[in-house]
């Protein structure tokens, strides 16, 4: 496996970087009369936020089931 490949920067994962924004717009817009732009980008970051979470959700539950990785130490279970 390639090092570059497993080790990248948060900043360039949509993963962390979305739902940071997202927490940060309601604070940057909280208790002021936001033009109807703005008004519209503070939804669409939290609904990026689930998103990220909802991927974060499903590339656990891959690792889980053992697709993910194939070269573990973590044995994959027989079939039956």
């Amino acid at each position: 496996m390639n090092a570059s490949a497993t080790v990248r920067s948060p900043a360039t994962r949509w993963t962390v970087v979305v739902p940071l924004v997202a927490a940060l717009a309601p604070v940057f817009g909280w208790g002021r009369e936001l033009p109807p732009f703005a008004a519209a980008v503070v939804p669409l970051c939290l609904c990026g936020a689930v998103l990220a979470a909802v991927h974060h959700a499903e590339v656990v539950a891959h690792r889980d089931r053992g697709g993910a990785h194939r070269h573990s130490a973590r044995p994959r279970p027989a079939s039956a």
